[in-house]
């Protein structure tokens, strides 16, 4: 009886382990995809920034 016990306990432990493991995976992946994003509006900006200067550059001369 009492081994029966702890085998029920060890399945409870191990599915909520792996709940907890996808639940992390899904939400790294989450902030990879927003990082990217980050990333990516970060660069146009700098983009802009970079063309909005030789454009002055350009009217001094």
């Amino acid at each position: 009886m009492a081994k029966d016990l702890i085998d029920i306990i060890l399945v409870g432990v191990q599915i909520a382990t792996l709940i907890a493991l996808i639940t992390y995976v899904k939400k790294t992946w989450d902030m990879a995809v927003s990082t990217e994003k980050s990333a990516k509006v970060s660069e146009k900006t700098l983009d802009e920034i970079k063309e909005t200067r030789d454009q002055e550059v350009a009217h001094m001369l």
